[in-house]
């Protein structure tokens, strides 16, 4: 049997997955959060871990993920200093010992339950399976339309100047097979908004099978994205990606 198959052995026909939540002064969205996902996956049968890795909070989201931990042993939190959203994924995906790996956001912009749609890609032989707000299937509900335009605009910066054949590449939604996870985020350098656009370049780059999944996307209120800011760090990035320094 592979080594990596979405069963693991002696777990019968459990479903085996890991799930990554990188969480920034959450306390108020986390406590909800871990119990709508973790209520999901065992009425789905899942065996599961939840990994929620703090990016240095200056409120008490660490002792709320350690509330719900006391309860639930499948949750575990992993504490680290302010580095960026890419560096708090890499580092919960590099700590996931299931078979299928994903990330979500802690808002559930998109919800949990759409995690069905990206599993079957994976078992359809995909290697990455990516939800996506922009196929003619996608649901999305209440996006501002600044935030929509500005992903829109670097959506169509990263088609003319990096890859191709992917038409939302931000979408906090992604799954994967666990060597696959393992092998482009421990080469990941990216640590800002900007590290989706990385992995899925090292994917190309690498030859893997990537399935763009439509999704429901709901926006919710409270967002630490900072319109011009972290814009203006992703296009920096970028552009080091195009000419190969990234």
């Amino acid at each position: 049997m592979p080594a990596d198959v979405m069963f693991d052995e002696g777990l019968g026909n459990r479903p085996c997955l890991s799930v990554v939540i990188p969480v920034f002064n959450e306390r108020e969205r986390i406590g909800p959060t871990l119990e709508r996902v973790s209520a999901y996956l065992e009425a789905r049968g899942f065996e599961y871990e939840v990994i929620v890795v703090d990016d240095g909070s200056g409120d008490d989201t660490p002792s709320k993920v350690q509330g719900v931990a006391a309860g639930n042993p499948r949750v575990r939190l992993i504490r680290s200093e302010h580095g960026g959203k890419g560096s708090a994924v890499r580092q919960g995906v590099l700590a996931a010992s299931k078979t299928r790996v994903m990330y979500c956001d802690a808002d559930l912009a998109v919800p949990i339950e759409e995690v069905d749609k990206l599993l079957d890609e994976i078992e359809r032989g995909f290697d990455i399976a990516v939800g996506s707000k922009n196929l003619p299937r996608s649901n999305v509900i209440g996006r501002p339309l600044l935030r929509d335009l500005m992903g829109k605009a670097l959506n169509l910066l990263v088609r003319l100047f990096l890859f191709s054949g992917i038409k939302d590449t931000q979408c906090g939604f992604k799954c994967f097979r666990r060597d696959v996870a393992r092998d482009l985020f421990g080469r990941l350098r990216s640590t800002g908004f900007s590290f989706d656009i990385e992995l899925l370049h090292r994917a190309k780059i690498n030859g893997y099978k990537i399935s763009e999944v439509p999704v429901t996307c709901m926006h919710r209120g409270g967002s630490t994205v900072r319109p011009l800011k972290d814009s203006v760090a992703m296009l920096t990035d970028l552009c080091r990606m195009i000419i190969g320094r990234l």
